[in-house]
């Protein structure tokens, strides 16, 4: 680990460095891309997310540096709509408007988040799915932007999919 981000141009049989950015004050822990759109890398310690626009040549651009969670960044991720979700070690996911530059949502959560994924079902749904350090799974409705913990209720037996 270090403190840069780097873009690479990635073709079928290898790879260029294309670029090295040193904007973190301490070490990148997370990286976020939505491709040929977006790169965001988010710090350890400085707790500073960095928005870069991007296109195929892997050239880097930065647009925004988002500040806000009271501890390191551990998860990046770009809905398809263009959303950046950041979750960290607060407890929180924040969701950012990377063409405005903007705070959209703060979701506070049960503990760390420590992965964001997704999946897309249709051109205007997709599914969000993060986990925290307690081990629970949670879903997020990317309309409401409301959480419903999935994982304990499962494992439990409370969940309407556990027998």
């Amino acid at each position: 680990m270090d403190k840069t981000f780097r873009s690479w141009k990635l073709g079928r049989d290898s790879g260029s460095l294309k670029e090295t950015i040193y904007n973190h004050l301490d070490y990148v822990w997370s990286v976020g891309v939505l491709e040929h759109e977006w790169a965001a890398s988010g710090g350890k310690g400085d707790k500073t997310i960095f928005v870069y626009e991007t296109d195929q040549s892997a050239k880097l651009w930065l647009r925004h540096r988002f500040t806000g969670h009271d501890s390191w960044i551990t998860a990046l991720f770009f809905l398809h709509s263009g959303t950046l979700m950041s979750g960290s070690d607060d407890a929180s996911i924040r969701l950012w408007d990377v063409i405005r530059g903007t705070l959209l949502r703060v979701l506070p959560q049960d503990d760390s988040i420590t992965c964001i994924s997704s999946a897309r079902v249709d051109e205007d749904n997709e599914i969000v799915i993060f986990g925290d350090a307690q081990g629970k799974l949670s879903y997020l409705d990317t309309k409401t932007r409301e959480t419903t913990h999935l994982l304990p209720k499962i494992l439990s037996g409370q969940g309407k999919d556990s027998t």
